[in-house]
């Protein structure tokens, strides 16, 4: 099995394997990052997740921490997973 994302089939930006029996999901530590073209494109990934099941783990917004310019939002879908747009 496989889960492909990305603008179309044949540009995926990630995919995701499935390898027989052995196959577990991540931890609870595991966080995916997605970059977006925009800071809209953060906000819009942000309010689908919540519109979706999705929990805010922090709303978009500008991450200091990270870098002045660093916008991002953070989502813990609802199977447990860290989301960030960035």
């Amino acid at each position: 099995k496989v889960l492909g994302y990305g603008l179309n089939a044949g540009h995926e930006a990630l995919n995701i394997f499935e390898h027989g029996v052995e196959a577990q999901a991540p931890g609870a530590g595991t966080h995916f990052a997605f970059n977006a073209p925009s800071r809209e494109a953060v906000d819009e990934f942000f309010e689908a997740g919540i519109c979706n099941g999705g929990k805010s783990n922090e709303k978009p917004g500008i991450r200091e921490a990270y870098g002045r310019n660093y916008y991002a939002a953070f989502l813990v879908d609802p199977d447990g997973y860290r989301l960030e747009g960035v």
